[in-house]
């Protein structure tokens, strides 16, 4: 556009663009499509200001404290409004036309409304720290509130309540939070055994009897005798038993850390790995153990936010990879809101360890099929 005084002009999409009247008078377009250019000329007319009047009272409509009066050829929108929704509204009005002007301002006391019922708001989000207060004609949010994102609710609350406001928060120091943790491994170890018991040892009473005739050297000896009686004592039992309950605490650390600032725990240790490039070799250390990360946001209602990352992980040589060993481990990520003073429980962190003994008596335990009766098979299972 040649004159920016009396046209703007905005390019909506590709093959359209869109011209403003801006005052009275005459301009030049032009526009570039590839090579070829064209140029159009834009007269821009004053309207009638007597019908110019009438649309501006239309969309106005009737509210307290607004005049609209003629001089020459503007229009001209005066007065005070008590609200500043009638303040935005004319001046909204007033951009639509180029000769229309806005002189509306904000009865003085509105202000002092206008202020405590920001005040109000303030104090229901729990900015207890904030205050709206008037300076002149202009309404001033000031005071201190404790987080970034208590300072987004001010500014939501003063975009609600009019353009006309100016917000001067400062961010405070942070709460300090304090965190009592503790990893306890709960362990239900489940002892099974099926079987036949047989005793270690029997007991009882044993009776010999033995008889021999004794003859002269050439006679046939009659026969002698020998016999046994004895009484024995044994148990022998089905084994059907199940075990469980051992817990014991990991880790007990105590951390203290400022709102919305992140809290590390680690108890464990580091294990090299060589890591091998095209041109080079270097050393990376892979941590292991009892592992917490923590960020707690502490809110102006009492209440906090907390991230937490739990994990347990240990040295795994069974899958070693060039000697390289791997890893187990156990892992848990979530958000909660608690209260000061309330307790996080997390759970799910489960490990097993499976195994089996035999016991059976030598020899007769070998026997095929029959050796079933004489071995009893101990299965363990152990959650954590």
């Amino acid at each position: 556009i040649a004159d920016p005084n009396v046209a703007d002009v905005k390019v909506v999409s590709p093959g359209q663009v869109l011209v403003t009247a801006v005052g009275t008078g005459q301009t030049e377009l032009t526009v570039w499509q590839g090579s070829k250019v064209t140029t159009y000329e834009v007269v821009v007319t004053s309207m009638d200001p007597r019908a110019l009047k009438k649309e501006v009272e239309k969309l106005l409509g009737k509210r307290e404290g607004i005049d609209i009066r003629i001089v020459r050829d503007s229009v001209y929108i005066e007065g005070e409004v008590l609200t500043l929704s009638d303040l935005e509204k004319a001046d909204e009005v007033a951009k639509m036309y180029p000769q229309v002007r806005n002189m509306v301002k904000l009865d003085p006391s509105a202000h002092a409304h206008i202020a405590e019922a920001i005040n109000k708001q303030l104090a229901r989000a729990g900015l207890h720290n904030a205050r709206a207060s008037v300076v002149g004609a202009t309404i001033f949010i000031e005071g201190m509130v404790d987080s970034q994102a208590d300072q987004q609710k001010a500014d939501i609350i003063t975009r609600a309540m009019g353009k006309n406001i100016q917000t001067v928060l400062r961010v405070g120091p942070s709460r300090m939070i304090e965190l009592d943790v503790e990893f306890v491994e709960i362990s239900k170890t489940s002892l099974d055994r099926i079987g036949f018991r047989w005793p270690t040892d029997i007991g009882g009473t044993l009776t010999l009897t033995y008889a021999q005739k004794w003859v002269l050297v050439g006679q046939t000896p009659d026969e002698g005798s020998f016999s046994a009686e004895g009484v024995a004592t044994a148990s022998l039992g089905l084994a059907l038993q199940f075990n469980d309950g051992v817990t014991r605490t990991l880790a007990r650390p105590r951390l203290v850390t400022t709102s919305n600032q992140e809290a590390k725990f680690l108890a464990g240790g580091e294990i090299p790995i060589p890591i091998i490039t095209e041109d080079r070799m270097y050393i990376e250390y892979k941590e292991y153990g009892i592992r917490l990360k923590i960020v707690p946001i502490a809110e102006s209602s009492g209440t906090i936010q907390t991230k937490v990352l739990a994990e347990i992980s240990d040295v795994d040589r069974s899958v070693s990879v060039l000697n390289i060993p791997g890893f187990i481990t156990r892992r848990v990520d979530t958000e909660v809101t608690v209260r000061d003073g309330e307790t996080i429980v997390l759970s799910g962190l489960l490990h097993m360890d499976e195994g089996k003994d035999v016991t059976k008596i030598p020899i007769l335990g070998h026997i095929p099929i029959l050796g079933e009766l004489f071995k009893r098979r101990q299965f363990r299972e152990r959650h954590t």
